[in-house]
C-alpha cells in the first residue's frame, strides 16, 4: 500500500508538471505544431479515477488526484483544440498561397448578363416570377452562408465578448497587487481603445456585410485605426514581465482566472486559461484577420482584387506592430542589463 501511495504521489507530480508546461505553452504566441503534439503525447493518465475511492490512499492524495484529474482533462481538452486551430490556419494559409485562379473564364461567364434577364426590379423572362431585387436577397443570403465569412464574424463577436470580459474582471478586482498602483492600464494598456474600436465599429460593420466585398472595403476602411493596437503591442512585453514576476500562484492572478473561467462556463465556453493567454488574444486576432482574408480571397475568385488589397493593407499594419513589439523587446532588455548593472 506504501508503494502504491507513493506511485500515486509521483502520478500526482507528473501531472503538475505537465500542467505547467501546457500553462505556459497556452500564454505564448511561438508555440509550434510539433510541440504541442509531443506535449500532448506526454499527457498523464488519470483516466481510472473510479477506482479512486477503493484505494486505501490518504484523503488529502485522493482529493488532490481528483482534483487535478479534471484540471488536466480540461487543459488538454484546450491544448487540443489549440494544436487543431494551429493546423487548419496554416493549412488554409498554405492553400490560399498557392492556388491558382482556374476560374477566370467562369468569372468573365458570370459577369455576363444572360439573355432574358430583367433589370430595374422587375420580373425575368422565363415566367419565374422572380425580380432582381429578389434575387440579389436571395445572393446576399446565400453569401452569408460562406463559412469563412461565418466564421470571421462569429470569431469577432467572441473576441469583443472576451475583451469585454478581461476589462470587466482585471479592472473590478477588490485588491490589486501594489505593482499595478492600482490602474489596469499597467498590465491592460489602452485595453479600452481596443474594446471600443472592435465593439462600436468593426463587428457592427461586418454584421451587415452581405459579401466578401462588403469585408474587403471594411477592411480597408478601417486598417488604419488597427494602428490602436501598436501602443498595446508596445507595452505587451512589460505586461509580459510583469505577470512573471507576480507569478503563478499570485491571488490576483488567481482570482481573476477563475472569474474568467466562470464566466466563459457561463457563455457557452469551458476553456481554462491563464490571465496571459486572454492578453496574448489581441495579437493572435490581428494574425488571424489575414489568414481569414487570405482563405476568403482563395473560396472567393471574382472578388480577389478587392481582398488581395486587404491583405496588403493588413500586412502592411502587422508589420508595423511587429516592429513596435520587436522595439518595446530591445528596451526591456536594456532596462534589464541595466538594472542588474546598477
Amino acid at each position: 500500500m506504501q508503494q502504491r501511495n507513493a506511485e500515486l504521489a509521483d502520478l500526482a507530480r507528473r501531472t503538475e508538471d505537465w500542467a505547467s508546461i501546457g500553462m505556459d505553452i497556452l500564454g505564448r504566441s511561438d508555440v509550434g505544431l510539433d510541440e504541442l503534439d509531443e506535449l500532448l503525447r506526454h499527457q498523464p493518465s488519470l483516466s481510472n479515477l473510479d477506482t479512486l475511492s477503493d484505494l486505501m490512499a490518504p484523503p488529502a492524495l485522493r482529493t488532490k488526484l481528483t482534483t487535478l484529474a479534471s484540471q488536466a482533462h480540461t487543459l488538454g481538452a484546450t491544448l487540443a483544440r489549440q494544436r487543431d486551430d494551429l493546423k487548419r490556419c496554416r493549412q488554409k494559409l498554405a492553400y490560399a498561397l498557392t492556388s491558382e485562379d482556374t476560374q477566370t473564364g467562369e468569372d468573365d461567364a458570370e459577369a455576363t448578363i444572360m439573355p432574358g434577364s430583367a433589370g430595374n426590379g422587375e420580373a425575368d423572362d422565363n415566367g419565374s416570377g422572380i425580380t432582381t431585387d429578389a434575387a440579389a436577397a436571395v445572393e446576399a443570403a446565400i453569401r452569408k452562408q460562406n463559412p469563412v465569412l461565418k466564421e470571421l464574424i462569429d470569431t469577432e463577436r467572441r473576441y469583443v465578448e472576451d475583451l469585454q470580459r478581461v476589462w470587466d474582471v482585471v479592472s473590478t478586482d477588490e485588491s490589486p497587487p501594489a505593482e499595478l498602483a492600482g490602474d489596469a492600464c499597467e498590465l491592460l494598456a489602452n485595453w479600452p481603445d481596443l474594446l471600443a474600436f472592435h465593439r462600436d465599429c468593426l463587428l457592427p460593420e461586418l454584421l451587415t456585410a452581405d459579401s466578401e466585398a462588403d469585408v474587403a472595403e471594411c477592411f480597408q476602411r478601417h486598417c488604419d485605426q488597427l494602428q490602436v493596437y501598436q501602443q498595446y503591442c508596445l507595452n505587451k512585453p512589460a505586461a509580459d514581465s510583469l505577470l512573471a514576476r507576480l507569478g503563478r500562484n499570485h491571488p490576483f492572478l488567481q482570482r481573476c482566472e477563475t472569474r474568467l473561467h466562470l464566466s466563459d462556463e457561463a457563455s457557452g465556453g469551458s476553456a481554462l486559461l491563464p490571465l496571459s493567454a486572454y492578453l496574448l488574444k489581441p495579437v493572435q486576432r490581428v494574425q488571424k484577420y489575414q489568414l481569414l482574408l487570405a482563405e476568403m480571397q482563395r473560396s472567393c475568385p471574382q472578388q480577389r482584387a478587392a481582398l488581395g488589397k486587404a491583405v496588403e493593407s493588413l500586412l502592411a499594419a502587422l508589420s508595423v506592430l511587429n516592429d513596435s513589439m520587436a522595439l518595446a523587446e530591445v528596451e526591456g532588455l536594456r532596462r534589464s542589463v541595466l538594472s542588474e548593472l546598477g
